[in-house]
C-alpha cells in the first residue's frame, strides 16, 4: 500500500514520515518539526516549519467541514489551517 492509500489517520502518519525524512535529507542543517495537521478522509494538510519559527506562527488552528449527505458523509468538504504569522492570519 502506498502512502496515497489508506485509511484518513493512517495516511497522515505516512505522508508525515515521507515528508518528515525529505526534510532531514534535503536541509540536514535545519530542524524542521510539524506545528499541526488535519485529516479528512482523502485531504491532509501537514504544515511544516524550522523549530525556531514555531512561536512566530501561533495561535494554530485546524478545521474541517463535511458536506456530504446530511453533514455527516466525508464525501465532500474542506480542511483548513489559520495562524497568525508575522503579525499577519494565513488561511490555508
Amino acid at each position: 500500500m502506498t502512502a496515497l492509500m489508506g485509511p484518513g489517520e493512517e495516511r497522515l502518519k505516512r505522508w508525515d514520515t515521507l515528508v518528515s525524512s525529505h526534510l532531514e535529507r534535503a536541509y540536514p542543517k535545519e530542524i524542521y518539526v510539524k506545528f499541526t495537521s488535519c485529516v479528512m478522509m482523502g485531504l491532509c494538510t501537514l504544515l511544516y516549519g524550522k523549530k525556531e519559527h514555531m512561536k512566530l506562527f501561533s495561535p494554530i488552528r485546524t478545521a474541517k467541514a463535511r458536506t456530504g449527505f446530511q453533514g455527516v458523509g466525508e464525501n465532500k468538504g474542506a480542511v483548513i489551517l489559520r495562524y497568525w504569522r508575522f503579525n499577519k492570519v494565513v488561511l490555508k
